[in-house]
């Protein structure tokens, strides 16, 4: 599927995914209190382009992934308060932890560099330090932020929320 750019924020890419038979049962104990077994799920990642190589950890990195953090926080709170309005689930997986962000959370997680590489086929590879796995950004290569929205929303919502407010 197509990535597209956000209108509203810069260098925010998302693209719209119907959930596979093994992505819905690893999203479903991220979020306890979201899709159900038979609901169609739909996957957003999302990459932002950053400043600076994330595949490092220092200082500069951290103010990067706090400052694309909140801006994909931001974008997710104005997309899913249009799919919530509408009755329908959405939530986010928080990129720090990988647990539910809107939601309550359980022990399980999504992992964003696994969604991105099976979702979009994204080459993963290891960190500088070694902490976390990465992936690599067929056009930004390390500089990128990923995280990741779900919901049960028709494909139709999804675009016309992603066209108003992403």
């Amino acid at each position: 599927l197509p990535r597209t750019m956000s209108n509203r924020y810069e260098g925010l890419e998302y693209s719209v995914h119907s959930a596979t038979v093994s992505v819905h049962a690893h999203v479903k104990p991220v979020f306890p209190e979201g899709p159900l077994e038979n609901a169609t799920l739909l996957v957003v990642p999302t990459c932002q382009k950053s400043g600076v190589s994330l595949a490092a950890y220092g200082e500069v990195e951290q103010v990067e992934k706090d400052r694309l953090l909140e801006r994909f926080l931001m974008w997710s709170k104005e997309v899913c308060s249009v799919l919530w309005a509408q009755g329908h689930w959405a939530d986010v997986s928080d990129p720090a932890s990988g647990g539910a962000y809107f939601g309550r959370a359980s022990s399980a997680i999504w992992s964003d560099v696994e969604g991105l590489a099976q979702l979009l086929r994204f080459q993963k590879c290891e960190s500088a330090t070694g902490v976390c796995g990465m992936v690599r950004h067929p056009e930004w290569g390390l500089e990128m932020y990923p995280a990741t929205m779900f919901t049960t929303a028709p494909e139709a919502a999804v675009r016309d929320a992603l066209s108003r407010k992403g």
